[in-house]
């Protein structure tokens, strides 16, 4: 049986869990939906303990038959199909400076919450985080792409070439997803001194929840570079699934971000790495890249574009040396 809701004059109306009457044509219907309303907005109200303070709005249809906010001396308690929210200060005023639930974020399903030593507020298409030195950011996803490298020296065991013919594996590791591994082409007649621009290789896109990158630079002896792929794969599934548990136990709320357990995981993925890839003389080394949530935030939306060299970046990776020959790789972070 469904629950039975008291309305006065219509007793017998039943209104499921989570459920709004749509407006009808008469005035009766629409004052029993606002009462239905009105009701559903004080519960939530003192579940987040009166935090919104004094109503200094009435009820607000802001979708025809689907969407209804509250303005209050605090924030704004936003309805959507039996899903609220609150949402307040520089995160709210954000949202009102975008067009709030009729920008391209829709209605806030989630209330404010702590992320990464500031704060998040989730929407149906998109997220706004916060930080005292950043501002109020709203994005949707970030994208992770290879740019190029440069060659600070070749290599001493060349086999039969007066060059290197390097390319470079990456390995993505999240708190949230995994990815497979990406690998450039295999550049020819590299020299020391050289930099080599290429197409953007996208290596990861997602949310912005911290994110590992293992960047192992190899040089080509007539082997198959697709090996060092499938090892990468499996390696990488396996320390994903672990931080995965780990970071959704430590916070479950919001998406399962645990950008600080990438950075306590490090020298485990390293070791693991370099490990895993100690096959022979044709492996250069392995530099590992963290990012929390805030620095591919801050890369993507507030760091602009450079060429080092010639080539377009945002973020270079460590000198990654061995064989003789040292290399750094070029990365860019852009907000979609």
């Amino acid at each position: 049986m469904s629950p039975k809701i008291n309305l006065g004059k219509f007793p017998d109306v039943v209104i499921q869990p989570g459920q709004i009457p749509i407006p009808g044509g008469s005035p009766d219907f629409k004052k029993l939906q606002e009462e239905v309303l009105q009701t559903t907005f004080k519960k939530y109200w003192d579940k987040i303990k009166g935090s919104p303070g004094t109503a200094i709005s009435g009820l607000e249809e802001v979708k025809p038959g689907l969407g209804f906010c509250i303005h209050y001396q605090n924030g704004s308690i936003y309805y959507k199909q039996g899903v609220m929210a609150y949402v307040k200060g520089a995160i709210l005023a954000r949202y009102k400076e975008l067009g709030g639930p009729t920008s391209w974020l829709g209605f806030p399903i989630q209330d404010e919450a702590p992320f990464d030593d500031g704060r998040v507020s989730l929407f149906e298409h998109g997220n706004i985080y916060w930080w005292s030195d950043l501002g109020a950011i709203d994005l949707k996803e970030v994208a992770v792409s290879y740019t190029g490298f440069h060659c600070f020296g070749e290599t001493d065991e060349d086999q039969l070439s007066d060059s290197d013919e390097p390319y470079v594996v990456f390995g993505v590791i999240t708190p949230t997803e995994t990815q497979p591994p990406k690998r450039t082409p295999i550049y020819d007649d590299v020299d020391a001194g050289e930099s080599r621009a290429d197409n953007a290789i996208e290596i990861y896109r997602g949310k912005p929840f911290g994110i590992s990158i293992s960047v192992v630079v190899m040089e080509y002896d007539e082997g198959d570079p697709d090996k060092y792929k499938a090892e990468l794969t499996e390696l990488v599934s396996k320390l994903s699934a672990q931080l995965a548990t780990a970071a959704c136990a430590a916070n479950p709320t919001i998406g399962c971000a645990g950008g600080a357990l990438l950075v306590a995981l490090s020298p485990a993925i390293t070791e693991a790495i370099n490990s895993l890839l100690d096959l022979g003389d044709d492996k250069i080394g392995v530099d590992v890249v963290n990012l929390s949530p805030k620095d591919l935030i801050r890369l993507a939306t507030r760091t602009p574009l450079k060429f080092q060299l010639g080539v377009p970046c945002k973020l270079e990776t460590g000198l990654i040396s061995g064989l003789g020959a040292s290399y750094k790789v070029c990365l860019t972070v852009d907000a979609k």
